[in-house]
């Protein structure tokens, strides 16, 4: 029989993330920002890690990170049966490596029938990977970037008003309004829930800039949300526009440009964002091109790719 320390030790191992290894995650992430969506990978989200809505594993050659995958299995993406990864990203185009994190990662048999993930143009080497794995592309979108310019003027037709959003009170309306919206956009069918919109504004602490409803003849028919979002480094802070929702039988009526004007204007003079920023679908014709007329210019295209389980 051969000598086992012939036998050669694995040059790789998966782990599951814990408090000893959470820096060494941490700092891979930071260091690979560049070449992914971070739309969850912000310090303060990263902070949170680990938890069970958050299963997380890293890929080690010797002491180095060189790999991680980690799911989002909050209550949002479970009511819609899928999984959106955090980060999905191995240093090497290593197909052994994804596919023992993808392993590690997968959830118990029928919790989610789909996971995804978004890759960012100019990602090709992760892109190549996603598609070895079994991912396929089911959508694109386009992050755009209004730079700092005067808003133009949007005067009110009579019976319209915006007003702010009152915490306690809107979470209903403003939910309802989001989600009939969305209801038939890929990314954003699955319905929120009043608790999960009161949660955003109260977990964005400092961040939140303000929620506007629209109303005419004193119903509530559009809304639109603004954060400020520093995770940009490149580009400095910048007003987050979205949700932007009007209702289906009140769209047609220049209220979404009402909407956004005056987000942006009240961004840049309340809450000193002059900059902003927000994402759509690149399927969703109306909304690009409203962003476009209205002073928006696409900066970065992501495909999402998606898994079936």
């Amino acid at each position: 029989m051969p000598d086992s320390h012939d036998t050669p030790l694995p040059r790789f191992r998966i782990e599951p993330l814990d408090t000893a290894n959470h820096a060494a995650f941490r700092a891979f992430c930071a260091a690979h920002l560049a070449h992914l969506d971070d739309s969850y990978l912000a310090p303060s989200e990263l902070d949170t890690l680990p938890s069970p809505e958050h299963p997380t594993f890293l890929a080690f050659d010797g002491t180095r990170v060189i790999g991680a995958a980690s799911l989002v299995l909050d209550d949002y993406h479970l009511r819609g049966h899928r999984g959106r990864f955090r980060i999905l990203y191995v240093e090497s185009p290593d197909p052994d490596l994804y596919a023992l994190l993808l392993d590690a990662v997968r959830p118990a048999p029928g919790l989610i029938d789909h996971w995804f993930l978004f890759v960012p143009g100019g990602a090709d080497d992760l892109m190549r990977s996603a598609l070895q794995a079994g991912f396929r592309v089911s959508r694109t979108s386009r992050v755009l970037v209004r730079p700092p310019a005067p808003v133009p003027d949007a005067p009110l037709p009579p019976g319209v008003e915006i007003r702010p959003y009152v915490v306690g009170q809107d979470e209903v309306v403003y939910t309802a309004i989001r989600n009939a919206a969305f209801a038939s956009l890929l990314g954003g069918e699955i319905p929120r829930t009043p608790e999960e919109t009161a949660e955003q504004v109260r977990s964005a602490g400092e961040d939140f800039v303000g929620i506007f409803l629209l109303s005419e003849d004193r119903l509530p028919v559009g809304v639109v949300c603004g954060m400020r979002d520093a995770s940009d480094e490149s580009e400095g802070p910048m007003l987050e526009i979205g949700p932007l929702a009007v209702l289906p039988g009140h769209q047609g009526h220049g209220y979404g440009t009402l909407l956004l004007r005056h987000a942006v204007r009240d961004g840049a003079e309340r809450a000193g964002l002059p900059k902003a920023v927000l994402s759509v679908n690149a399927e969703n014709a109306p909304a690009l091109g409203l962003y476009l007329r209205e002073g928006f210019r696409v900066v970065q295209e992501l495909s999402c790719l998606r898994q079936e389980l």
